[in-house]
């Protein structure tokens, strides 16, 4: 996302922006309030839903919880009523390596769509010829 945000805005706004994703995205990330009283309406399922720090922070939770003597089952009501399940550790992994992917290409198609990657290339002479007559 911070390829996105740094090609779309100018540097000033960059800075902000690329500030306010991830503290939008670490909102919903279900720690405080907790990932069932977040999802309790559709905005929060939404949101919850397509934030990476939720993803990551269920990962963390079950791999944290199984690696604790007894393992996880002692554990799991309380994921629960979190609202995480131990069966989301797997779909939490793929999600942020398709959250990975999905980005850097979304970052690709704006990086040619707005012509970024041509502005540090060397003027050909047919544009030196334009910027002359122009002048």
């Amino acid at each position: 996302m911070g390829y996105i945000v740094s090609i779309l805005f100018i540097a000033s706004n960059a800075t902000i922006v690329g500030c306010l994703y991830p503290l939008g995205c670490n909102i919903f990330a279900g720690v405080a309030p907790s990932l069932k009283d977040l999802r309790s309406s559709a905005f929060g399922k939404i949101m919850t839903d397509i934030s990476y720090a939720r993803w990551m922070v269920a990962s963390l939770l079950i791999t944290e919880f199984d690696a604790q003597p007894g393992g996880i089952k002692p554990r799991e009501k309380d994921l629960n009523t979190w609202g995480y399940s131990v069966d989301q550790q797997w779909d939490a992994i793929w999600l942020l390596f398709v959250y990975g992917i999905v980005f850097r290409a979304v970052a690709m198609a704006v990086l040619l769509l707005t012509n970024q990657g041509n502005q540090w290339a060397k003027p050909t002479k047919q544009k030196k010829k334009q910027v002359r007559n122009n002048i």
